[in-house]
């Protein structure tokens, strides 16, 4: 499992180097964190995992690592923020249309 984050170009593109370079790393300890409690509460479970943090256009992102890979399913975990035109609908289809992979919510996906 990958688990991947991408910090968007839109919301955080406004920061300089240094401060992206302290919050990837902040985020990529509080993902690794995560998974760590993931695996101790649930120890028969255990899979490999990789976390990845990226920067820039979400499809794009997702779009690379899954060509990448070479998988053919994308999990995306809800409630997922949105740009207020967007909907889940949309980037489900718009992630599917671009990896070629299935895409699916996990969780309850926010209206729209």
């Amino acid at each position: 499992i990958v688990y991947l984050a991408i910090l968007d170009s839109s919301t955080f593109g406004d920061l300089d180097r240094a401060l992206l370079d302290f919050v990837v790393e902040e985020l990529t300890w509080l993902l690794e964190a995560q998974l760590r409690l993931v695996d101790r509460e649930q120890p028969q479970t255990r899979v490999s995992t990789r976390t990845v943090v990226r920067i820039g256009d979400i499809g794009e992102e997702v779009a690379d690592l899954v060509e990448g890979l070479g998988t053919d399913l994308v999990l995306i975990g809800a409630p997922i923020p949105l740009s207020a035109d967007g909907t889940v609908d949309a980037l489900v289809r718009d992630l599917s249309e671009r990896t070629g992979a299935i895409v699916e919510v996990i969780g309850e996906p926010e209206a729209g």
